[in-house]
């Protein structure tokens, strides 16, 4: 039973190295892909199918005694598929990065071997000339020396009596003035110094310039973010007023400051704001309603 177990383990061995080898020698044609389990599947059928048969011609009917084919060909082909994912997951890397190694250590090894040097080619060689010597200095500082002649005052010509005239320089250019400053709310957009009076209406912003009257949805806080402190201030949380569009300003009793427009309608500034707005009236920021 060892000799025919042997015999048969070989017989799956040998029969499977042939059919690696006709996989291999089948990649010629690209379209036809043989998968390695399916190999594996028809080497272990035929390995049964020759244990059955040579059997009984070996040791006989009574110690034929076979598991039904299915059970035996399942049980066997889960052990030999397990032992082939092993070996592909532990040991097939290794062996590649092995060879990997090896090729590339002798490729490093034949780079840095010194080149042979070429047999020199008699028919190119050159006679041997001496460089040329360059010429002692002290030749040189013994050589005389002739003075430039002098022009003439014929060949220098009427220019010779002229006075050098001086350069005038140029005035600079005038400065050119910046352009005008301008904001953007949604798709409109309009010079600072337009603007007159920015109201908030709920999600919407109402401005008020010289020539035009618009409402956009925007929010008065990114508006007054984009104007300059010395156009105008926000005197509420709901207004904003250019200095231009105040004409006149009167204490209120109640610490309040009323401010009155160049269209003749009222604003009453709260006392958190009436401090600021003075200081700029104080600073000369106030424009007096000028048109």
């Amino acid at each position: 039973m060892i000799v025919f177990g042997a015999m048969v383990l070989f017989f799956y061995v040998v029969l499977v190295a042939v059919l690696l080898l006709m996989e291999k020698a089948c990649r010629r044609w690209p379209r036809l892909v043989v998968p390695v389990p399916l190999i594996t599947l028809i080497a272990l059928l035929a390995t049964l199918g020759f244990s059955r048969v040579y059997n009984l011609v070996m040791v006989g009917p009574a110690w034929s005694n076979f598991k039904p084919l299915t059970e035996e060909f399942v049980l066997i082909y889960f052990v030999i598929l397990n032992l082939e994912i092993l070996f592909s997951i532990f040991v097939l890397p290794r062996t590649r990065a092995f060879a990997q190694s090896g090729w590339t250590h002798w490729d490093r090894i034949r780079s840095e071997a010194p080149a042979e040097p070429a047999a020199p080619n008699p028919a190119e060689a050159r006679p041997w000339l001496p460089p040329p010597q360059a010429a002692p200095q002290a030749a040189l500082q013994a050589a005389p020396q002739l003075p430039a002649p002098m022009p003439s005052t014929s060949q220098q010509g009427p220019a010779a009596h002229q006075l050098p005239v001086p350069m005038l320089r140029q005035p600079p250019p005038p400065p050119v003035p910046p352009p005008p400053r301008t904001v953007r709310f949604g798709s409109y957009s309009w010079p600072v110094s337009a603007l007159r009076l920015i109201r908030a209406e709920e999600h919407y912003i109402r401005i008020i310039t010289k020539e035009q009257e618009v409402l956009v949805r925007y929010r008065l806080s990114d508006a007054v973010s984009q104007l300059p402190e010395d156009a105008g201030m926000r005197v509420h949380r709901s207004y904003w007023l250019s200095y231009d569009a105040i004409v006149d300003h009167a204490p209120l009793p109640d610490s309040r400051l009323l401010l009155t427009l160049w269209n003749g309608s009222t604003v009453t500034v709260p006392r958190a704001h009436r401090k600021r707005l003075e200081a700029a009236f104080a600073a000369g920021l106030h424009a007096g309603g000028r048109d």
